[in-house]
């Protein structure tokens, strides 16, 4: 019976923790969707401005400019983003609760938050890339939306947790992102991707 009472009360311990953990995380979501959506608005304004510069060249020029100058620009944003949420996650003064689980629930997070992301990433697809069909835009966001993701994991140290590398996160071309993000590799991958988007259906 002691047994017994020991492991439900570790259980219970466990339970609390998480719970703890969950509203820590939220928090931590909804700052970074914060610090996103007033510096992808900045970013995004200073790449208009040099586009709008180029007005006597055509949609398909703009567009390759616009990508040009958004790649190692979201590059940075998104690394700096990801600084502030990997520091969060550092700080956590409660129970760990291991690489693993820690990977799920940034997944689990991330496909709950996805709203507070989704309208500052399009915004800055539709204004500063200039992609104004749905279906594209919409592929577009979800292509940065899921670098982002990639980020968030590299920066909170779970990069190479299963859940980042194992294909379960949900998200589309995840395991693409995450080496982009991990090899250094991330204006490539964005001009890459955008430029297939743009260039072809969706």
């Amino acid at each position: 019976m002691k047994l017994i009472m020991e492991n439900w009360r570790g259980y219970i311990d466990e339970a609390e923790g998480e719970e703890d953990f969950d509203n820590f995380l939220d928090k931590v979501f909804s700052k970074v969707a914060n610090v996103l959506g007033v510096e992808i608005e900045d970013t995004g304004d200073e790449i208009s401005q040099e586009v709008e510069k180029e007005q006597q060249l055509d949609e398909g020029v703009l567009f390759a400019l616009g990508v040009t100058l958004a790649a190692p620009a979201i590059a940075k944003l998104f690394a700096g983003v990801a600084r502030v949420f990997g520091n969060s996650i550092k700080g956590w003064t409660g129970k760990d609760i291991g690489a693993n689980k820690l990977a799920d629930k940034i997944v689990s997070y991330a496909d709950k938050a996805h709203h507070l992301f989704q309208k500052p990433i399009e915004l800055f697809v539709k204004k500063v890339l200039r992609i104004q069909d749905e279906a594209k835009a919409k592929h577009a966001t979800g292509i940065l939306f899921t670098l982002l993701i990639a980020f968030l994991m590299v920066y909170s140290g779970v990069g190479a947790a299963s859940a980042a590398v194992s294909g379960k996160t949900g998200l589309a071309g995840f395991e693409g992102a995450l080496a982009a993000v991990k090899g250094g590799e991330v204006s490539a991958y964005i001009k890459s991707t955008l430029k297939q988007v743009a260039g072809a259906g969706v």
